[in-house]
C-alpha cells in the first residue's frame, strides 16, 4: 500500500477543499446580509410605527379644530365628508 495518494488526487481534494472554504465564506456573507437587513427593517418598521402616531395624533388635533372633515392634504381645503346615500330594497316582488 502507498503512503500518498497520486498527486492528482491530491490537487484534486485540495482544490475541492478550497471551493468549499469558499462556498463557507460567502455564506456566512449572506448571513451577516440578512442580519443587517432584518436590523434595518426592524429600524425601519419602528420608525414608521412613530411617524403614523404622530400622523393620527395630529389628525385628531385637526378633528378637534376643524369637526370631522376631510382635509386635502395637497391643498388644505377643508371639504364636508360624503353622506352615505342608503340602497332603497325593492319591495316590487315580481308574481310568479
Amino acid at each position: 500500500m502507498s503512503t500518498k495518494i497520486k498527486k492528482e488526487e491530491l490537487e484534486k481534494v485540495q482544490q475541492i477543499n478550497g471551493e468549499l472554504g469558499q462556498l463557507r465564506s460567502l455564506i456566512g456573507d449572506v448571513h451577516i446580509a440578512q442580519h443587517n437587513m432584518n436590523k434595518r427593517e426592524e429600524s425601519l418598521m419602528t420608525q414608521w410605527n412613530e411617524k403614523n402616531t404622530e400622523y393620527n395624533e395630529y389628525a385628531e388635533e385637526l378633528r378637534k379644530e376643524y369637526g370631522d372633515v376631510n382635509i386635502d392634504i395637497a391643498t388644505g381645503k377643508i371639504s364636508e365628508p360624503a353622506t352615505p346615500t342608503k340602497e332603497v330594497e325593492d319591495d316590487n316582488q315580481a308574481d310568479s
